[in-house]
Formats: C-alpha cells, structure tokens, sequence
C-alpha cells in the first residue's frame, strides 16, 4: 500500500472511519508494518479501540468506550516516539483513552496494511473501513474534532448543535 518516502516521523496518527457487525472480534483497522513486531497498528480488541506496536516497552493502549454494532465510528490513534513518548486514542472526535512511555520503533521500507496484519493474513478486518489517513504528526483535539464533524454526516451521523 505505502511507504515512508521521506525521513520517517517521531509521530504518527492513524485515522479511519469502520462500521463492523461484530467489534468483538481482534481485528486490525491499520498495519504500519515497520521492523518485525514494532510496527504500530490501530485495531479493534474486545469491542474497543487498540492501539498498540510490540516492542515498545509495555505501551498498549485500550480505549473506554465500547464500540457499537453496526454503526459509523471515527477512530484515530496517535503515536509519539522517544522516552517521553504517548500513546492517544479518541474514538468519535473525544479523548479515549492515553498512555505514556518509552515508545520506539524502527523504520524500514515495509508496506502499510489495511483491514489486516502484515503477517499470513492475521485478524482480517469483518466490516467497511472508509477515508483512511496516516499523518506523520500528532493531530491536535481540535482537528480531530473537526474531521469528525466533516465526516459525520457522509457516514449518516446526526450531529447535536
């Protein structure tokens, strides 16, 4: 799918829109792929979003809020290397869940994976995922939340004023 043309970033933020029947199921939403068990990959895991990246000294992050069935969820995950580096995962433009500690991860030229993990087709998506970016910077809470709502109502979300 892709690769890091340029230097590869202290930050990452993964973003998606998924619908799923069945967010119980492990399954992956995106794959970085880096070194072998470091790559950072965004995922559901018992009916919430994960964020995770072996080999990053313990750091894996579970959201709150438990995903429902069947409906549009804007999830995005924020990872930030070195020794004071976080994880952050809002789920439908709100804070999440957050962690911090020493996060690191080394780069190489491997394919990004969407909808499955980079090995033997492990914890394949079951679901739509939709608009997917990676931005090689920490969005802030505020875009976030406008990406939110410019993507709310495509995905049939009716937003209170």
């Amino acid at each position: 799918m892709g690769m890091w043309v340029l230097e590869p970033p202290n930050e990452v933020t993964i973003e998606a829109w998924i619908k799923t029947p069945s967010p119980s199921n492990s399954m992956v939403i995106v794959d970085l792929h880096q070194a072998p068990n470091q790559a950072p990959w965004l995922s559901l895991k018992n009916s919430k979003v994960y964020i995770d990246g072996a080999g990053w000294g313990g750091i894996a992050l579970y959201g709150d809020t438990t995903i429902k069935s069947n409906k549009w969820h804007h999830v995005v995950g924020i990872i930030k290397q070195g020794v004071s580096g976080y994880a952050e995962i809002y789920l439908d433009g709100h804070l999440d869940g957050e962690k911090t500690g020493n996060i690191s991860w080394t780069y190489t030229s491997q394919p990004t994976y969407i909808g499955i993990r980079h090995w033997a087709g492990q914890k394949p998506f079951n679901g739509t995922i939709d608009e997917v970016r990676i931005y090689d910077t920490a969005l802030t809470t505020a875009e976030i939340q406008k990406h939110y709502t410019q993507g709310a109502q495509a995905h049939g979300i009716v937003l209170n004023q």
